[in-house]
């Protein structure tokens, strides 16, 4: 009798997990469909997005501007045991870059979907300092002064809404269309998804991009500062971003907008209300 009873216990606890295993799998058939939706309207969601964007203008990332000095390099060659002269470049970064920009925002509705899209004016000032050339192993008498350009890069040029104005110590200068051989690129430190699908848009396939504006850069030797500022009226669409790449970097910005998103390596001070919102970078 003893034995009967225990199997028939064995018989129940089995029927129970099978029960149990059913019952997971009939459970995960909606968490599945759930999931599949999702990623459904995520993906109409890009395809809305994109389309919208590919009339208007994409997420901007805002890196620059950058001077960018050739100069000669004497290279060994191990085949006829000379030293080869080979055209090199180097880029100078600027000291300071202070950033105001003023947003205005509108949504572009398609279905279930919209698409956030701004327009911005944008002022930027700062100053280039030139290196001191014997640290980083380069002679004066090398540098090729008069092939000297100025590069400022931005992701989506269909963005230019008119004529950017740039200035040098008060000198005014012609941007034109073109980056020649420079290009941007970036590496993604941040988990944050906001940050990463606007890179994703940004760099696809994880390649740079060379879409900008240049010009040739006038230097005097023996000048070691230039002052620059430039005005420019930029659209996009879902983000705007920045490079900190001055030794000071400050970004100013504002809008009526009232639901903003602060992503990236630096986080903001900021105030939000409910006319809109200022942040502060530095």
């Amino acid at each position: 009798m003893k034995t009967n009873f225990l199997n028939s216990r064995s018989k129940v606890m089995t029927l129970k997990m099978i029960a149990i295993f059913f019952l997971i799998l009939l459970l995960l058939v909606p968490k599945f469909m759930v999931e599949d939706l999702v990623s459904e309207r995520n993906r109409l969601n890009e395809s809305v997005s994109h389309e919208v964007s590919s009339h208007w203008s994409g997420d901007q990332l805002i890196s620059g501007p950058y001077l960018v000095i050739p100069y000669w390099n004497q290279v060994y060659n191990e085949s006829n045991k000379t030293y080869d002269k080979i055209e090199s470049q180097v880029i100078v970064f600027p000291e300071s870059l202070d950033i105001a920009g003023i947003l205005s925002t509108t949504s572009k509705y398609r279905s279930l979907y919209n698409v956030l899209l701004y327009e911005s004016n944008i002022k930027i000032n700062g100053e280039f300092k030139m290196p001191d050339f014997k640290e980083i192993n380069i002679l004066k008498e090398s540098l090729i002064w008069d092939k000297a350009m100025l590069r400022f890069p931005f992701s989506d040029s269909k963005g230019i809404n008119s004529e950017i104005k740039f200035n040098v110590d008060s000198t005014p200068l012609i941007l034109n269309p073109g980056m020649g051989n420079f290009k941007c690129s970036a590496t993604n430190n941040n988990q944050d998804d906001e940050y990463t699908h606007s890179l994703s848009r940004i760099f696809p396939n994880q390649n740079s991009f060379n879409t900008g504006l240049s010009c040739k850069f006038p230097i005097v030797e023996g000048t070691t500062n230039y002052h620059f500022n430039l005005e420019m009226s930029l659209k996009g669409s879902s983000s705007l971003l920045f490079s900190p790449i001055a030794k000071t970097t400050q970004v100013k910005l504002s809008s009526t907008f009232k639901d903003p998103s602060f992503v990236g390596e630096f986080l903001p001070e900021h105030n939000l209300s409910n006319s809109g919102f200022e942040a502060n970078w530095k």
